[in-house]
């Protein structure tokens, strides 16, 4: 009457006589409101877990180490390259999806959890389609006072993209190190965040020292006009080419012919300023010679 919508279990069974005849019908009705609605919970939040799963592409497992039974969520399928519950999930079913390089080292960390060390390890997974992936596995040992481990739980993450960003850096800082031509990066507010091997030899300064400094810092007194025209350049057109003195370590200078951009973010403030630069003296002074000639 007041509105208020309740769960109701009905079960019923109609009585019958000899001549099969239905003569009575009885039944009961159940209150399962509280009970029925823990189900619907329950329900929806395994539904919120494997959406998460699957968004971070995170899957989770458990093994018995007593009878062997190995159980996993639908998304370590998916990071096999397999649709859920494809088959029976499995330690040897794992391993074989493990790259035969990598498959030694996940055992010797399997090993190792079984002993009550974490289960700790990056490896390589190979895809029926052929497709490599990488995987972040994690993992603990649950132990019992008197048995000792009984089960291992823990996670298994596909990490590829992460893998290829952090590959691609090193990359980067390997070219960047090894250039001959002297870059410099600084925030967006200018401060020195990065200088490669050639930007020391240049300027005399090392990375340690320009870590913090305002790229100023590398400007004689007299050249202060040059950074509020460098920025003016940046905002409007996100780059400034031109000569600019710099003032070395040791107090003397050079003029380096410096290509000097900006990252921007989404809403287009600065978030990375970069000087790419060669002494450039030695080319002045020779045209100057051929001027006078």
């Amino acid at each position: 009457p007041d509105g208020t919508v309740r769960w109701l279990l009905e079960r019923g069974a109609v009585l019958r006589g000899s001549d099969a005849e239905a003569y009575q019908m009885i039944g009961v009705v159940q209150d399962i409101d509280d009970r029925k609605r823990a189900e619907l919970a329950l329900a929806e939040r395994e539904e919120a877990l494997r959406e998460a799963q699957q968004l971070a592409q995170i899957g989770n497992w458990k093994m018995d180490l007593h009878s062997g039974e190995v159980v996993w969520s639908d998304e370590v399928y998916r990071i096999l390259g397999y649709p859920p519950r494809a088959f029976a999930p499995g330690v040897e079913a794992f391993h074989q999806a493990v790259h035969p390089d990598d498959l030694p080292r996940v055992q010797a960390s399997e090993a190792a959890s079984r002993q009550g060390y974490r289960h700790d390890v990056i490896h390589r997974v190979v895809r029926p389609d052929g497709d490599v992936r990488h995987v972040h596995q994690l993992g603990i040992a649950e132990h019992d006072a008197r048995c000792g481990p009984v089960r291992l739980m823990g996670t298994v993450q596909d990490i590829t993209e992460q893998v290829e960003i952090e590959e691609r850096l090193v990359l980067f800082q390997k070219i960047f190190e090894t250039s001959d031509q002297a870059i410099g990066v600084t925030d967006g507010n200018g401060h020195f965040i990065y200088a490669n091997a050639a930007h020391e030899t240049l300027t005399g300064y090392s990375q340690t020292e320009l870590l913090g400094r305002h790229f100023s810092a590398l400007l004689a007194t007299d050249e202060r006009a040059y950074p509020q025209e460098i920025l003016t350049a940046l905002r409007q057109s996100g780059h400034w080419s031109d000569f600019l003195p710099i003032r070395r370590k040791d107090g003397s200078r050079f003029t380096s012919a410096s290509n000097i951009g900006v990252i921007t973010d989404d809403q287009g403030h600065f978030h990375n300023i970069f000087n790419l630069l060669t002494d450039f003296s030695g080319e002045l002074q020779r045209r100057e010679e051929l001027s006078q000639a």
